[in-house]
């Protein structure tokens, strides 16, 4: 295939990679169209759009020769048809006798765009499933999931929240009766408690009297220890 065709809409399709992944994904692409070959492998999050980007492709090809033999039926001049195919945006004009043909070849967005939503439930819960191996609750979990979706955190912010959770880990109201208070992971997303302020007290040192075993005593029990010390024990 001489061009490749890319709808505006795809520009969200993409929007969830960096730069990096979107010159890998669209250097595949024009590979793919040019010599009909598929990269050895992906480094990034591209290869979960790349399923979507190469049914495109092939779509656009197959209507591309259909549309080519309906011309030569039709008695266009195939120098007419060249052209036609070089123009993006005139080849359906030139090629098809109605303005259906363009909006049927049009419907492969909507396909991407219910594409995109599929692909990016995928990314979130791989994304999803690095908070919840580090969060030491485990409850709850297509709960915490909504919660997640509707944060949608960036790498940014996903580094904080697992600096946050591992700072919380070591104090006291975490650590106490097993984890007892240690909020659930939805209540801790919705409540944006990666941004409390962690601060970890050391308990003090209980330093018994010289001279005695460190023993727990009652006021009363204290009260007479000391009165039996006085008279000499």
């Amino acid at each position: 295939m001489d061009y490749l065709k890319v709808w505006t809409s795809f520009r969200q399709t993409i929007s969830t990679l960096n730069d990096s992944e979107k010159g890998r994904l669209f250097d595949a692409m024009l590979m793919y169209a040019e010599t009909g070959e598929e990269p050895a492998e992906f480094k990034g999050n591209e290869r979960f759009l790349w399923i979507v980007a190469k049914q495109d492709i092939d779509r656009t090809a197959q209507k591309c020769e259909a549309l080519k033999a309906n011309a030569s039926k039709g008695g266009i001049a195939k120098s007419r048809n060249q052209q036609a195919l070089a123009n993006d945006s005139k080849s359906c004009q030139i090629l098809a006798n109605d303005s259906k043909s363009c909006q049927m070849e049009a419907n492969p967005a909507l396909n991407i765009k219910k594409y995109k939503v599929k692909k990016d439930k995928e990314i979130i819960n791989n994304i999803f499933a690095q908070f919840w191996a580090a969060y030491p609750r485990h409850e709850a979990k297509q709960t915490a999931l909504k919660a997640f979706e509707k944060i949608n955190p960036d790498e940014e912010l996903l580094a904080k929240m697992l600096s946050a959770i591992e700072k919380q880990k070591r104090t006291s109201q975490w650590q106490e009766n097993n984890g007892q208070y240690i909020p659930h992971p939805a209540t801790w997303l919705n409540q944006r408690r990666w941004e409390d302020e962690v601060t970890t007290s050391q308990p003090k040192a209980q330093i018994p009297a010289q001279g005695y075993h460190q023993r727990d005593y009652s006021n009363a029990q204290e009260d007479a220890f000391e009165r039996m010390m006085a008279l000499g024990g």
